[in-house]
């Protein structure tokens, strides 16, 4: 708060400044207490209540300033944790998917090897039949080409002639 001081006050002030002496001093003291209580406690009050409303108004101007800028922050938190669960919620659904698809890749892996496994044993089996079908089979040497329907015709009587 600034205090008036009167003519009275500085020159003693002066005074001082300049190396007078110490009954000026207690001048000087003895002027501002009594100035001070002749001013009186209703100037005092007065400007302690302006001093307490400015701030006041300076508080709730804080207040408010940094309730909307709260608000601000809030909502854009809330909107950060909307998108986090968002987000959670798509990567386990992706975790899901994939587990199933690993389970669905060994589940085929094992019916692929046992499919590799069953072709290997009947290819085995086809070859040792092709090889039975050829070891039964007559090789005739010496036959003209021509003589094969009569050959065939003395053994069969009853089938065509060529």
């Amino acid at each position: 708060m600034p205090q008036k001081t009167s003519k009275k006050t500085k020159k003693a002030e002066n005074s001082t400044e300049d190396g007078a002496s110490e009954d000026a001093m207690a001048t000087l003291q003895g002027d501002n207490s009594a100035s001070k209580e002749c001013e009186g406690s209703s100037e005092a009050n007065a400007t302690t209540d302006n001093t307490d409303n400015a701030i006041l108004q300076a508080i709730n101007g804080l207040k408010t300033e940094f309730s909307s800028k709260l608000d601000g922050l809030l909502s854009a938190v809330n909107s950060v944790k909307s998108e986090l669960t968002s987000c959670q919620k798509r990567i386990s659904e992706t975790e899901e998917r994939i587990s199933n698809a690993e389970d669905d890749v060994v589940s085929l892996q094992r019916r692929a090897e046992s499919l590799e496994e069953q072709v290997a044993k009947l290819t085995s089996k086809l070859d040792s039949s092709e090889n039975r079908s050829r070891i039964s089979n007559l090789r005739l040497v010496n036959l003209p080409e021509a003589a094969e329907g009569i050959f065939a015709h003395s053994w069969n009587p009853g089938s065509p002639m060529p």
